[in-house]
C-alpha cells in the first residue's frame, strides 16, 4: 500500500516556514512572533506538503513530503505520523486559511482529532536536537477512493505526528546536553505534544472553462549585495540570471519593473559592458511588454514619504562611474570598497553621456511601486507630486472589491494579491523540499480558487517578490511551476478587470525609519568632503547612489536583517569620514641636528585626493623650515608618505609636528594633528665622535704599517722581488736564489 522513503539531514535545522498556512505548523502563530531569545521560543515544527500541486485524474500514486524540524536542545522522540485528507472541498481563496486551520488544542497530547479520512500511517525515528528530517510517503490512487467521487477543487491534506510519549502525559528524557532548565520543556509544552500541519491539494484542476487571468509584475533588479554601481562581472552575472526571466516574462505578457540603475551600469559602460548585459539591455529597449522605471536603486517611496521628503530622491549624476567604470570589484554587502584598481577610464569624459541620456526609457510608464503593504495617502501625495501617474499597491494595503484595476486617491493602481504573492515569495526563499513544495501548493490552490467560468471574474495580480527575484539564481523557475497550472491564464495588464477600491493606510516600520532618518543625516557630512578630491562632484554622486540603495524596497522584507545593512553602512560612513588624515607614529627619533621626517598621509575616500598640507612646530625646540605643501596627491583608498624637513634646537628633548590638511585653495582645515618627535641630537654627536676616534685609530695604525714595512724592505737588495705574502720558502734573501745554500 505504502513506498516510504526516508532521509535524515544533518546539521542545524534551516530556517522557519515561510509561507502560509500550508507552510506552517500548529506553532506557526509562536515561531512568527518577535523575540530576543530563539532558543527560548524554538518549538518543534512539522510541514507537509505534495510534491505536486495537482493530483491529476489519471495519476497512480501522489507523493506527499512531511519535515520533523527539531531546533529545540533536546531529541524528539519516535512517534507515529498519520495523513488524513478532509473530503469536504475548501470553497474560496477566503476559506483556504479556515480550510488548512490546526485542530483545536493542537501542540498537545489532548488535541482534537484530525477530521478526514486517513490515507497514510507510518512510523518516524527520533529527532535529534538541532535537526531536522523529510518522510517521503507515497499514496496509491486504491488510497484515494474518497477523491474519486469529488468534482474538481481544492482539499486539505493534514497530517499528525504523535511523539510514543505523548500518551502517556511523561515528557522524554532529555538529551546528555540538555540543561535542567531547557527552555523547550518549561511551561509552554513540552516535546511530547502532537505536531500538526496542513497543506492544500489540487484535485483534477478546476471545472472546465473555469479560468484564472493572471497579470505578472516582473521585478529586474540587481542582486541585494550590490550596494552601488555594478561592475562588469556584476553585470554579467546579473544578464545570465535575467534573460531566461526575459524569455519567461515575454511568454506569460508580463509587466516589467526595471531598476534604471541596471539600464544606466550598462549604458555607462558602453562597449566596456559584457555582450551578454548589452544584448539583453537591447531586448528591453525593443520590448512591446508593459513596463516601468522604478526609483532608482528600487529606493521605496513609502519610507521616503514617511520620513517627510516633499520630492522622491534621485541620484546627483553618474559621472563617477562613467569616467572610470570599474571593470573588477566594486562594493561589498557592508558598502566597503572593493575595488583593484582596474578601470576602464572613457576615451574622453567630456563626452560621457548625462545622467539623463543614462535612465532615459520612452517606452515605460509613470509608474511607482512602494514597498508592499506600507503606503499611506502621504506616499500617494508624494509620488502625484513626483509625476507618477499611476501606482502598485498590495492588497493588504487595500480594501479592494471586484478586478485588481482601480483608482485610489485619484491615482491609476493595480492591486497585486499579497496572499499569493506570499506564497510564491515563500516557494522561492526555502530551503527545503517541503517547505517548496508547501508553499507551490498554496499558490496553485489561490488560483484554482480564484478560477471563474468565461472570464467574467477570477482575474489578480502577482507581483513577484522584489528582494527575492533580485538573490535568486533562477528566477525564471516561477513560470515553469504556472505553465503547469492549466487553467491560469497569462493576460496583459490592460485585460485586468475593472475595481473598487480604497486605501487602507499604513506605515513602514519605525526601527527601519530611524535607521534611514541617521543615514540620511549623515550624507552631508560625507560630502562636506568633495573639495579634497580631484573631481569634487564625485563624492555626493557616489554617496547619493550608495543612499538610494539602502532605501530599497527589500530592507522592508520580513526576512530582511535591516539593522545589519545599517550598520554596515554606517561602518562605511564612518570610514568615509576620515577623508584624508595623517597617521600618527608614536616612535619618531630626530637623532640630529636637521633630518627628515615621514608623515604617513591616508586617503579613506574612493577617489583620488589632491590637498595642502601645512606643517608647524609644536614647540620651540624644533623648527620647520618648509611649512606649506600646496599640491600634494593621494591615490584612492591608499596612502602616500611625504618627508617634511626639521631642524633640532635642542640636544634632547620632546616636541611635536602639527600638520594640518585642507582643500588646495581653501582655508577651511579638514584634518588637524600632532606627530610627536622625540629628539636625541647627542646621541648623533657621541657617534660622530666615536667614529672620528676610530678613524684616527685606523689612519695611525696604517702609517705605523707602513714605516715598518719601509724599514723591513730596506734590508732586502732586491726589494723589488719581495712579496710579503708569497716569500720564498727556501731562502731569507732572494738574491741567494741559484747558489748553492751554506
Amino acid at each position: 500500500m505504502l513506498g516510504v522513503t526516508i532521509a535524515l539531514i544533518g546539521g542545524p535545522a534551516s530556517g522557519l516556514p515561510l509561507g502560509g498556512p500550508a507552510g506552517a505548523s500548529a506553532h506557526a502563530d509562536e515561531t512568527s512572533d518577535s523575540t530576543s531569545d530563539a532558543t527560548s521560543a524554538a518549538k518543534p515544527e512539522l510541514v507537509v506538503a505534495p510534491a505536486e500541486p495537482v493530483i491529476r485524474d489519471d495519476a497512480a500514486s501522489v507523493v506527499f513530503h512531511v519535515l520533523v524540524r527539531n531546533a529545540t536542545q533536546q531529541d524528539l522522540p519516535a512517534g507515529g505520523l498519520e495523513l488524513r485528507i478532509d473530503p469536504k472541498r475548501i470553497a474560496s481563496a477566503g476559506a483556504l486559511a479556515d480550510g488548512l486551520a490546526p485542530p483545536k488544542g493542537s501542540g498537545t497530547a489532548q488535541a482534537e482529532a484530525v477530521p478526514g479520512s486517513v490515507l497514510a500511517t507510518q512510523r518516524i525515528d527520533p529527532t535529534s536536537a538541532g535537526n531536522e528530517q523529510t518522510v517521503s510517503v507515497t499514496v496509491r490512487r486504491s488510497d484515494l477512493a474518497i477523491l474519486l467521487g469529488q468534482v474538481p477543487g481544492v482539499f486539505a491534506v493534514h497530517a499528525s505526528f504523535t511523539p510514543d510519549s505523548a500518551g502517556t502525559g511523561v515528557s522524554p528524557s532529555p538529551s546528555p546536553s540538555a540543561s535542567p532548565l531547557d527552555p523547550s520543556t518549561a511551561s509552554g509544552g513540552s516535546l511530547a505534544d502532537r505536531l500538526d500541519a496542513s497543506a492544500p491539494v489540487v484535485w483534477r484542476g478546476v471545472a472546465a472553462k473555469h479560468r484564472t487571468a493572471l497579470t505578472v509584475i516582473v521585478p529586474f533588479l540587481l542582486p541585494s549585495a550590490v550596494t552601488g554601481m555594478p561592475t562588469r562581472g556584476q553585470l554579467g552575472d546579473a544578464a545570465a540570471r535575467l534573460t531566461p526571466l526575459l524569455d519567461a516574462a515575454e511568454r506569460h505578457q508580463s509587466t516589467l519593473a526595471i531598476d534604471p540603475r541596471l539600464i544606466a551600469a550598462i549604458r555607462g559602460l558602453g562597449s566596456q559592458a559584457p555582450q551578454s548585459a548589452r544584448e539583453l539591455l537591447a531586448r528591453l529597449e525593443a520590448s512591446t511588454l508593459p513596463q516601468f522605471l522604478l526609483q532608482f536603486a528600487d529606493a521605496d517611496p513609502a519610507a521616503q514619504a514617511a520620513l517627510g521628503s516633499d520630492r522622491l530622491l534621485e541620484p546627483n549624476g553618474l559621472g563617477y562611474y562613467t569616467a572610470t567604470a570599474p571593470s573588477t570589484g566594486s562594493e561589498d554587502s557592508s558598502g566597503q570598497d572593493q575595488s583593484s584598481g582596474d578601470t576602464a577610464p572613457t576615451a574622453d569624459p567630456a563626452a560621457a553621456p548625462t545622467l539623463d541620456e543614462l535612465v532615459a526609457w520612452p517606452n515605460g510608464s509613470a509608474r511607482a511601486w512602494p514597498a508592499d503593504g506600507q503606503a499611506d495617502a502621504s506616499t500617494l501625495a508624494l509620488l502625484q507630486h513626483s509625476g507618477s501617474e499611476s501606482v502598485v499597491l498590495d492588497s493588504s494595503n487595500v480594501s479592494l472589491t471586484g478586478g485588481p484595476a482601480a483608482r485610489i486617491d485619484g491615482m491609476q493602481s493595480l492591486v497585486a494579491d499579497a496572499q499569493l504573492g506570499a506564497s510564491v515569495r515563500g516557494g522561492l526563499a526555502a530551503t527545503t523540499e517541503a517547505e517548496r513544495g508547501a508553499d507551490t501548493a498554496e499558490a496553485a490552490a489561490r488560483l484554482a480558487l480564484l478560477a471563474a467560468p468565461d472570464g467574467t471574474a477570477g482575474s489578480t495580480v502577482l507581483a513577484l517578490d522584489r528582494r527575492t527575484m533580485a538573490d535568486d539564481d533562477h528566477p525564471e523557475e516561477v513560470f515553469e511551476v504556472l505553465d503547469t497550472l492549466s487553467w491560469v491564464s497569462p493576460v496583459r495588464e490592460t485585460a485586468q478587470v475593472t475595481g473598487t477600491a480604497t486605501l487602507r493606510p499604513q506605515k513602514p516600520a519605525q526601527d527601519r525609519l530611524d535607521l534611514l532618518k541617521d543615514a540620511i543625516s549623515r550624507e552631508s557630512a560625507v560630502t562636506d568632503l568633495a573639495p579634497l578630491l580631484v573631481r569634487p562632484e564625485s563624492l555626493g554622486e557616489y554617496q547619493r547612489v550608495r543612499l538610494l540603495a539602502l532605501l530599497s524596497t527589500s530592507g522592508a522584507s520580513p526576512e530582511a536583517d535591516f539593522a545589519k545593512t545599517a550598520s554596515d553602512y554606517r561602518a562605511r560612513d564612518a570610514k568615509l569620514l576620515n577623508g584624508v588624515t595623517a597617521i600618527r607614529n608614536d616612535h619618531t627619533q630626530l637623532v640630529g641636528a636637521s633630518t627628515r621626517v615621514p608623515v604617513l598621509l591616508r586617503n579613506d575616500l574612493p577617489f583620488d585626493a589632491v590637498v595642502t598640507v601645512a606643517a608647524s612646530p609644536a614647540s620651540a625646540a624644533i623648527s620647520v623650515p618648509t611649512r606649506s605643501f600646496p599640491r600634494v596627491e593621494i591615490p584612492a583608498n591608499s596612502g602616500r608618505t611625504m618627508l617634511i624637513p626639521v631642524d633640532s634646537r635642542i640636544s634632547s628633548g620632546e616636541s611635536g609636528l602639527i600638520v594640518d590638511i585642507s582643500p588646495v585653495g581653501g582655508s577651511e582645515v579638514t584634518f588637524t594633528g600632532t606627530l610627536p618627535l622625540t629628539i636625541r641630537s647627542v646621541v648623533e654627536t657621541v657617534a660622530l665622535s666615536v667614529l672620528g676616534g676610530l678613524a684616527a685609530l685606523l689612519l695611525g695604525f696604517g702609517i705605523w704599517r707602513s714605516i715598518r714595512r719601509r724599514r723591513r724592505a730596506g734590508i732586502s737588495e732586491a726589494p723589488e722581488e719581495f712579496h710579503p705574502l708569497n716569500p720564498d720558502p727556501e731562502s731569507e734573501n732572494p738574491t741567494d736564489q741559484g747558489r748553492p745554500h751554506p
